[in-house]
């Protein structure tokens, strides 16, 4: 889905990258487990555990609602004709279409 809409010229670059941010999230979840699950007491803190696995998904949605574009399709089935042919067209442009 990444390559759908990310620009021709950095499609290569993107995907490295999208690769290297899924392994720094794997070792940021392991980090996590070493770090939050205490060997010597069964308790854990897993409050503290899960609000710090959650923080990045919180962060990414913020993202989202402020970098992207409603999908065109949405928009079609609410009848915005003309907002989703306008984001079709950035689309578009940013893929020199």
């Amino acid at each position: 889905m990444f390559v759908e809409v990310s620009p021709t010229k950095y499609r290569g670059k993107g995907l490295i990258l999208l690769n290297f941010l899924i392994t720094v999230g794997k070792i940021y979840g392991i980090l996590l487990g070493y770090l939050f699950i205490k060997k010597d007491i069964i308790q854990t803190d897993w409050k503290t555990m899960v609000f710090c696995g959650g923080a990045p998904s919180v962060l990414v949605l913020i993202g989202s609602f402020l970098w992207l574009y409603e999908s065109p399709r949405f928009l079609l089935s609410q009848q915005k004709f003309e907002e989703a042919f306008t984001i079709l067209d950035k689309i578009s442009e940013t893929n020199n279409g």
